[in-house]
């Protein structure tokens, strides 16, 4: 495929698009090496230093890392997560044709702490469920979802939520509450080396750390920390 200098678009940026479209596509897949940028200089008929600045380009966004001494090969995917969308997570990547699966890290009954007490609203003595899932997208690791639960509002709902179920199906269908709205907090945090096992990233990558409550008509359902990798998101606001 030869590139054309012609355009408003540099050279290296069609390249950088043209490999990023290539990994979304899977022709590059998670864990795969790049060619080697002579092979890439020949493929896209360009100079060593047209190739080297998209490749850069690419570290830099999060689709590719350098190894040194073995070569570049490709990071996960970035997906994108729209923030005012209440659809649950299930619902809103499957929309998009994306396969979407969870795995249950822990399912606890524990004491609130202040902050979730406050946030959930909760009578004195009420406990709380404690929620631990690994989301995937692709099969790949995407983020760490750890929720909590009000046990009076939602009995028995570690009997009714299985590995792979949507969560907001099970509120909706077993309790009957809709989610209506949402308060989200982005901060930018660095994994535990725990954190790092479960989501294959490592101890550097920043993570988006996400604080969620989510309500119905008149009260709080469940408040969710969520932590995702920045290289494999990308965060739209749509007002």
């Amino acid at each position: 495929m030869k590139i054309s200098n012609s355009g408003s678009v540099p050279a290296y940026e069609k390249i950088a698009r043209h490999i990023r479209a290539s990994i979304y596509d899977g022709i590059y897949s998670y864990g795969a090496a790049l060619p080697s940028e002579a092979k890439l200089c020949l493929e896209y008929d360009v100079s060593r230093i047209t190739v080297r600045r998209a490749i850069n380009e690419l570290v830099a966004d999060g689709y590719l890392e350098k190894v040194h001494g073995k070569g570049t090969f490709v990071r996960h995917k970035r997906f994108e997560q729209e923030l005012v969308n209440l659809n649950g997570f299930t619902e809103a990547f499957s929309k998009k044709g994306i396969k979407v699966s969870h795995h249950i890290i822990e399912e606890k009954i524990v004491t609130p702490d202040a902050p979730t007490k406050k946030l959930l609203q909760l009578e004195p003595g009420v406990q709380v469920l404690k929620l631990t899932r690994l989301h995937y997208l692709d099969d790949d690791p995407f983020n760490l979802d750890t929720s909590y639960f009000s046990a009076a509002l939602f009995p028995g709902l570690f009997d009714w939520l299985k590995e792979d179920d949507s969560l907001y199906k099970v509120i909706r269908e077993r309790y009957g509450f809709i989610p209506l709205h949402a308060d989200r907090t982005i901060t930018i945090t660095t994994p535990s080396e725990e954190q790092c096992g479960l989501l294959e990233c490592e101890m550097t990558e920043p993570l988006f750390k996400m604080e969620k409550i989510v309500l119905d008509e008149d009260k709080p359902l469940h408040r969710s920390i969520l932590l995702t990798p920045a290289s494999r998101v990308s965060l739209k606001l749509s007002m």
